[in-house]
């Protein structure tokens, strides 16, 4: 990631001066102040924060950038700290891809869901898709995808533009539906605008729709289309859901379905892992990432693993 990757994704500020010392990185100035006036319309807080200890660094290798740099700072001493409901825009890098979540990251859980913010499952998700690109190909048979628990939507959002990157490869076109859905109703608003922001508009084949696990069923409309991959991040989180969202993948017959877990209660991992095997469900671990291999593909820090199983329904 380049040091504008890295301020878009909101690193802490003290690490992006970290990144811009060791590798000498020079900003040139028409560039800067253009990505400066993203962050600012994004997140106005953060681009305080980031000049304050930009202009002392630029002051002390001598940049002139320091005297440009002094006026928009100074514009911005007025900010204060946002509040922990106030959103932002990050964007994530996977690959060739950039993608953009607006999304309330220091939300943990508000409105009786946790899916206001990106979860780190998901990002180790996101970069095991674009590294496997052929495990998740739907395009033979006519099978679609499904996500459960999609929160802010990052991951249909990365396998609709991998979906459509390929189709433009073999200039075909989408045909396949792409199912998007979450148990709480309020969230699917949040992924609709999402999916606008990466200007992924005009797709006939999105079905937006509440899901909840072993309960509801797919659109009537839909029933006939066969679900040959489930994708879903951080959605074993409590032993309460695994019976449900168990039930839920037996009812997609034939179905490769990728689940990421963050390993915080082995308990939990365990239940699910019973769950799978009382339901005759064949499953295997296909990853696995350290807190400090994690730093290799986000600015996050994470204190435990997290894995991915593959579950073939």
């Amino acid at each position: 990631m380049d040091v504008y990757d890295r301020i878009h994704a909101r690193e802490p500020v003290k690490d992006v001066l970290q990144y811009i010392s060791d590798n000498n990185v020079e900003l040139e100035p028409t560039q800067f102040l253009n990505q400066l006036e993203v962050v600012q319309e994004r997140n106005s807080y953060y681009a305080k924060q980031f000049l304050k200890l930009l202009i002392p660094y630029l002051e002390k290798i001598g940049s002139e950038l320091s005297e440009t740099v002094y006026e928009p700072y100074i514009n911005l001493l007025a900010v204060n700290a946002p509040d922990p409901q106030s959103s932002d825009i990050i964007q994530y890098r996977f690959g060739s891809y950039k993608l953009l979540i607006k999304e309330t990251p220091s939300l943990i859980c508000a409105q009786g869901t946790t899916g206001f913010r990106t979860w780190e499952a998901a990002l180790f998700l996101c970069h095991f898709m674009t590294q496997n690109p052929h495990l998740f190909a739907t395009d033979d048979g006519g099978s679609s995808m499904l996500e459960l628990g999609c929160g802010t939507g990052i991951i249909s959002i990365l396998y609709t533009l991998m979906q459509k990157e390929k189709e433009k490869e073999n200039k075909g076109s989408l045909e396949n539906p792409i199912f998007v859905t979450d148990g709480d109703s309020s969230l699917l608003q949040q992924v609709k605008d999402n999916f606008l922001l990466n200007d992924i508009t005009a797709v006939p084949e999105l079905r937006f729709q509440r899901l909840r696990w072993n309960e509801d069923e797919l659109l009537q409309a839909e029933r006939d289309k066969k679900v040959g991959l489930i994708l879903g991040a951080d959605i074993t989180y409590d032993t309460s859901v695994i019976p449900d969202l168990v039930g839920c993948l037996k009812q997609f017959a034939g179905a490769d379905a990728y689940i990421s877990c963050t390993e915080r209660n082995m308990a939990t991992l365990e239940a699910f892992e019973n769950e799978l095997t009382r339901n005759c469900l064949d499953f295997e671990i296909v990853a696995t990432i350290s807190p400090e291999s994690f730093k290799q593909i986000s600015v996050r820090n994470i204190t435990t693993s997290i894995r991915i199983y593959r579950v073939r329904t």
